[in-house]
């Protein structure tokens, strides 16, 4: 698998030539405007040639720990790639912020809550690894954790691996899904699929269509988005925001920029925050060719064939009538 690199992206560039089908008409790349046709069709077909094969690889950063924001970030290696029919995303945990004591905190842990102790070393959940299979029956992700404890001097007193969680979800699943678009929303693609009906759509002096639609989001509720469009840069997504109905203030929040001059244009760094919770991503190389080595490896992580002893699986598909998912340990 070859990428291209920010210094060769000048030769790489390409005059495209692709001529997708929307509905009963042709878009041409680098001819369309929002004036010849809906944008949404637009955003649809670049989204449909994107999703259709791509490897990505990505530098993500992002809090340590969703419950205790002030442990800092850590930052992660990321691979994404996809087929059009089955996708996966692989990360790995590079850097990570030293972290601190907390007297007098409750740490959410899993289902339960610790309440620190005079003296007691503060425990801090953290991701190693976790691993994101989109398959065309099922979606599955794969966390690799480990709690590292902080004594009150903020050394580290010691850390312990956990058993690995597989969070199992039907296909279209909402949680599986955010821990997806939160890594390709930053890029500028993906939303078509948020999109139920736009109403309004204007094109500004600088070729940015500013648009309001109805539309859905993860979790699925509904709600308005407002984007900024680059209709001059392959119609990339520059800033979108997220209003369930009923609310005032965004739930979700993404920005893009750059340039980066593919086989799709994508943005080069963005970020994506929901409820105060951000993730940042830069783009360090793109293919139009689906990795499959990166595809069967996300494939047999998640497999329960290859589970280690020990792994516990949370099963969404089937669930109890306070809504209780199915918990399975392999032993």
């Amino acid at each position: 698998m070859v990428f291209s690199s920010a210094s060769c992206r000048g030769r790489m560039r390409r005059q495209f030539s692709v001529f997708l089908y929307v509905g009963t008409f042709v878009v041409f790349f680098g001819k369309a405007t929002a004036a010849e046709s809906s944008v949404k069709d637009l955003l649809e077909a670049y989204d449909h040639e994107f999703f259709s094969s791509y490897t990505l690889k990505l530098l993500a950063s992002q809090a340590i720990t969703g419950y205790d924001q002030t442990q800092g970030v850590c930052t992660a290696t990321v691979t994404v790639c996809g087929n059009g029919r089955e996708h996966a995303l692989i990360w790995n945990r590079t850097v990570m912020d030293r972290l601190h004591y907390r007297p007098g905190v409750n740490e959410y842990l899993g289902a339960s809550r610790t309440y620190q102790r005079k003296n007691e070393s503060y425990r801090v959940n953290t991701r190693r690894k976790w691993v994101l299979y989109l398959g065309t029956q099922q979606w599955m992700r794969r966390f690799d954790d480990e709690d590292v404890f902080v004594a009150p001097d903020n050394s580290v007193s010691s850390t312990s691996t956990k058993h690995p969680m597989i969070i199992i979800g039907a296909f279209g699943d909402k949680d599986n899904g955010s821990y997806f678009y939160r890594h390709i929303l930053p890029l500028g693609r993906g939303y078509a699929q948020f999109l139920d009906k736009i109403t309004s759509a204007v094109v500004d002096g600088q070729g940015i269509a500013l648009v309001v639609a109805h539309g859905r989001s993860f979790p699925p509720k509904g709600g308005i988005w407002n984007l900024e469009i680059a209709t001059n840069q392959g119609y990339l997504v520059r800033h979108a925001e997220f209003t369930p109905y009923g609310l005032v203030q965004p739930s979700i929040v993404c920005e893009s920029n750059g340039y980066w001059d593919g086989p799709i244009p994508l943005a080069t760094r963005g970020s994506w925050v929901l409820a105060g919770y951000k993730v940042s991503v830069s783009l360090v190389g793109y293919s139009h060719q689906c990795d499959m080595r990166v595809l069967e490896a996300a494939t047999a992580e998640t497999d329960s064939a290859n589970w280690p002893k020990g792994t516990s699986a949370l099963d969404w598909r089937v669930v109890d009538g306070d809504g209780i998912p199915k918990r399975v340990v392999k032993r």
